[in-house]
């Protein structure tokens, strides 16, 4: 019975060639396939059984782009896996040698901050040394200035002569001095205009000096030494010359005194003294602004006071 042809569906007679595909046994008419009678009669009984139709032909080839399809993405894979490797070697590498390099930071780190700190140490042992040189050389200018006193307001007289009414001034504080007591006397500049200038006395010693000194308390009014003098309220004021370091933190120290309700700050025997009022025997030494948070936390060294200041008010 004769078969009906792959591609045109009609039916393909016995007694014409009958081209049969290897792939799906379809039988196709000579005219429906590429291939020409003469050509087909010549091949060989092996490539006519090998033959295939298009169709067949497409989906083998189909099928070899396929697996060759896999075989590149195998190959790729594996290119891609060598890849990963490589990289794999090289980051670690890299992250090796960022340890290594953070391991020499390190040490140099703690090598710079041993160095840092033991210049710390060295600087602060030189600060100390300069604030103890700071402190000598004002100590040293306090000490040159010991048998010096300051009178303020004082009024100015043409021709007046210092050592008279100094003397004067000394006998209404109960204390009796000679003319060869006081080395130099003299006036010194001042920035009020409004006020007599102050009077600098040096004496020929400190002991004559400290005779004063300590009666200052003694009201001394400017009628007691010039009798024309109408205003009877007005006074003469005695102070211990000090050099301008002392003089600064005098002033500072009464500031923080009057915040801190300390009614006691004098200047005596080289230092500023503080005391909290006349309950408390504890005096404290001040030498600089930095001892005034120790006596506000209550750890200044006591310090006992010198007999000559006992008594001593706020000036």
């Amino acid at each position: 019975m004769p078969s009906l042809c792959g591609k045109c569906k009609l039916k393909v007679p016995d007694d014409q060639i009958q081209i049969i595909c290897q792939g799906c046994n379809n039988i196709y008419h000579v005219q429906c396939t590429t291939i020409k009678a003469a050509t087909w009669k010549a091949k060989g009984k092996k490539d006519k059984e090998a033959w295939r139709c298009r169709a067949c032909r497409g989906e083998e080839k189909q099928r070899s782009e396929s697996e060759s399809e896999e075989v590149s993405d195998d190959l790729s894979i594996k290119e891609m896996f060598l890849e990963i490797r490589r990289d794999v070697k090289i980051l670690t590498k890299n992250q090796e040698d960022v340890k290594a390099t953070m391991a020499e930071q390190s040490g140099l780190i703690k090598a710079l901050t041993s160095e840092l700190q033991a210049v710390k140490k060295d600087l602060a042992v030189k600060n100390r040394e300069i604030s103890s040189l700071k402190q000598e050389l004002v100590d040293m200018q306090q000490y040159s200035r010991n048998r010096n006193l300051e009178i303020h307001n004082l009024p100015e007289k043409p021709d007046e002569n210092l050592k008279e009414v100094v003397g004067k001034i000394s006998e209404v504080l109960g204390v009796h001095i000679e003319s060869g007591d006081i080395d130099v006397v003299h006036r010194i500049p001042s920035r009020n205009t409004r006020r007599p200038k102050p009077v600098i006395v040096q004496f020929v010693n400190r002991t004559v000096r400290n005779l004063v000194l300590d009666n200052k308390k003694n009201i001394v009014q400017v009628k007691d030494i010039y009798r024309s003098h109408s205003n009877g309220k007005d006074r003469i004021l005695v102070y211990e010359n000090l050099c301008p370091y002392y003089r600064s933190l005098l002033r500072h120290v009464r500031e923080w005194g009057s915040q801190h309700d300390f009614k006691y700050v004098w200047f005596r025997n080289g230092a500023v003294l503080v005391k909290k009022s006349e309950k408390y025997k504890k005096v404290y030494v001040v030498k600089s602004v930095h001892d005034l948070e120790k006596i506000k936390i209550g750890h200044s060294k006591d310090v006992s006071e010198p007999e000559d200041s006992l008594d001593e008010s706020k000036e």
